[in-house]
């Protein structure tokens, strides 16, 4: 080996060297900075939980019960959207025979524009 690479090479370890002691003054100044701190204070630990936080707060339950309350408006008006559908089904099923072609396309029509609004409602999100 010459004596360019063996200096390159040295440049690199004392370089690599450099780094390892910047990191370990590092970590000696850390470490006596914890230790002086716990010498102060006693450390304590702990966990947070987001939960009971919002457990805790004063209008949670307002809230909570607001929420429950829109939450039972909406499957109401669900289960009436639903209702009101089969009714309407199961008369245009019991008078399909009966009907006129232009009566009968005229319910199919309305069942479909229903059936259709009763699905965007339930895929909508709530505001």
């Amino acid at each position: 080996m010459n004596g360019a690479g063996r200096r390159v090479r040295l440049y690199c370890l004392s370089q690599t060297c450099h780094t390892m002691k910047k990191f370990l003054l590092f970590l000696l100044l850390v470490t006596l900075s914890l230790a002086a701190g716990a010498q102060s204070q006693q450390l304590r630990f702990g966990y947070f939980s987001y939960r009971e936080a919002f457990e805790t707060m004063p209008g949670y339950a307002v809230m909570q019960r607001n929420l429950n309350d829109l939450k039972n408006k909406y499957d109401a008006e669900t289960k009436r959207a639903e209702d009101e559908f089969n009714k309407k089904y199961e008369e245009f099923l019991d008078g399909q025979r009966d009907f006129a072609p232009s009566i009968r396309n005229k319910r199919q029509a309305e069942l479909m524009d229903l059936m259709n609004r009763n699905v965007a409602f339930k895929l909508r999100p709530s505001a």
